[in-house]
Order: C-alpha cells, then sequence, then structure tokens
C-alpha cells in the first residue's frame, strides 16, 4: 500500500513499466474492494488509477518531446559535424590547389628569367662589338693610303684626325644602336613572358572560381540533404504526436462514458429502489392490518 500513498513526483521518477505495475496493483485492489462490497475503496482505487493514468500520459508526453528533442539535437550536431568536414575538406583542397598555383608560378617566372638571361648572353655574342665602317669613312682610308704612297705627310695627318673623329662618331653610333637592338629583343621577350604569365593567372584565377562554384553546389547539395532528413523528422514527430494525444482523449472518452453509465445506473438506483420487485409490494399489502380488517368484516 505503500506504493498507492506515493506523492506525484515520486511516481513521475517511476519508469513506465513501473507505473504501469502500480497501475495493475490499483486496478487489482478496485476488482477485491468490489468483489468483497467495498465500494468506496473501489471508487478510491479507480480514481487513483484514473490519477495515474493521468501522470502516466504526462509522462509519456514528456518522455515523447525529450525523445523528438534529442533526435532533433543529434541531427543538428551530424549537420555541424558533416559540415565541419565539408569545410576542412574544401579548405585543404583550395590551400593545396593555390600551393600547386604558386609553385607553378614560381616555376614559369624562374623558366623566364633563366631564358632571358640565356637570350641576353646570345644577343651579346651573335651581335658583334666591331662595328663595320662607313663607305665615306672606307673612302677616306683609300685617299690616306694615297697620300701616304705619294709621300704627302702633312695632308695624312690632317685626314688621319678626321678618319679618328668620324670614326669615334660611327663607333658611338653604332654601340647605341646595338645596344637599342638588344633593349628591344629582350623586351620582346619579357612581353612573351609577361603574357604566358597572365595566360597562366587567368587559368589560376578560371580554376579557383569553378572550385568556389563547386564547393556552392556541394553545400547546397548539403543542406537540402538536411532540410528534407529535418522535415521528415519534424513530420514523423508531428505524427506521433498527434496519434498520442488521439489516443489519450480516446481513452478519456472511454472512460468517461463508462463513469456515465456507471453514474446513469446509480442515479436510477436512488429514484426507485424497489422498482425490480413489484411482487414484494403486494405482498406488503396482503400484510397490512387495514387489509386484514376488511376482510374480517366481510
Amino acid at each position: 500500500m505503500m506504493r498507492l500513498n506515493m506523492q506525484k513526483k515520486k511516481i513521475l521518477r517511476l519508469s513506465e513499466e513501473e507505473i504501469m505495475q502500480l497501475i495493475g496493483e490499483l486496478d487489482m485492489i478496485r476488482q477485491e474492494s468490489v468483489e468483497e462490497g467495498r465500494y468506496l475503496d473501489a471508487d478510491n482505487a479507480k480514481n487513483k488509477m484514473k490519477q495515474v493514468n493521468l501522470i502516466l500520459d504526462k509522462k509519456r508526453k514528456k518522455n515523447m518531446k525529450t525523445k523528438h528533442n534529442l533526435e532533433k539535437n543529434k541531427l543538428d550536431e551530424d549537420f555541424e559535424n558533416e559540415m565541419q568536414s565539408f569545410s576542412a575538406f574544401w579548405d585543404e583542397k583550395i590551400m593545396k590547389y593555390q600551393e600547386e598555383c604558386r609553385q607553378l608560378e614560381k616555376m614559369l617566372l624562374t623558366k623566364n628569367q633563366e631564358e632571358l638571361e640565356d637570350y641576353n648572353q646570345s644577343l651579346n655574342k651573335t651581335i658583334p662589338l666591331k662595328f663595320k665602317p662607313s663607305p665615306k669613312m672606307l673612302e677616306m682610308h683609300a685617299t690616306l693610303n694615297q697620300l701616304l704612297k705619294n709621300q704627302d705627310y702633312r695632308d695624312a695627318h690632317y685626314l688621319q684626325q678626321k678618319i679618328c673623329v668620324l670614326e669615334r662618331k660611327e663607333e658611338e653610333k653604332y654601340f647605341y644602336e646595338r645596344d637599342r637592338k638588344i633593349e628591344h629583343l629582350l623586351e620582346s621577350m619579357k612581353m612573351r613572358h609577361n603574357q604566358e604569365y597572365n595566360t597562366l593567372k587567368k587559368k589560376i584565377i578560371l580554376g579557383l572560381e569553378e572550385l568556389e562554384i563547386n564547393r556552392k553546389k556541394e553545400y547546397e547539395k548539403l543542406l537540402l540533404k538536411f532540410n528534407n532528413i529535418k522535415k521528415n523528422i519534424e513530420n514523423q514527430h508531428n505524427m506521433e504526436s498527434y496519434y498520442f494525444e488521439k489516443s489519450v482523449k480516446a481513452s478519456q472518452i472511454s472512460k468517461s462514458m463508462k463513469n456515465q453509465y456507471g453514474n446513469y445506473a446509480k442515479t436510477q438506483y436512488e429514484e426507485d429502489p424497489h422498482e425490480e420487485y413489484p411482487e414484494e409490494e403486494v405482498q406488503e399489502d396482503e400484510m397490512n392490518p387495514e387489509n386484514e380488517h376488511e376482510v374480517n368484516e366481510d
């Protein structure tokens, strides 16, 4: 009987199986009380069963909500872990791609620099350092030789000075044009290298953009998958809650109808307790002293 007098908080701490066992014990007490004619005890047991059933429904509802919350939290946790793995995977993939691109850039720049240096050396070797005399200078040298043959040394001296001046001018002009030619050729190679580098940069940018697009697509797929699972779980939870409330309501209606039937029978009995025994009323009339007197007078 100690379990019957448990407080509500103590009952809530019991498992569903223990509460069902308690309801069974109360039902046994109710049945025994009815069989022994202890109807107030039966009514008390019935009321306690009702209270414990309400506690059981409340506990089941709470357990169901707890189960739903655990499932939702588990889904959120799984999604968060999957998102972390997703982010780590794509971050590593993009970092690896960027590192590979940096290596490609470095290799291209090194190759271009070496190619430029080799080309510069080649130009300096192939373009002669000694310039070709102009026709005017060749003519002046011929005249100088003629003057020397004629032993005209004074005129040869003056002509030699003019030849030196002209030679210096032509030499300066030649090296200037030579440097300009080498510079121009090297600049052309640099432009070609820049085009190669810009082409590589464009390919790198396009590759990175493609990775970002693929990452976004995969994220949208992952998010759609999560939302679908979440929607299915929410629908399942709504159905479970609906059927739980429906079963509780149906049980309450059933118990209410039983109570109404019992109250109706009790009311009928209280209004006319001898209705089922009409013969006894006749017997009582026959045993009435007044009726006996009337018989004697006859």
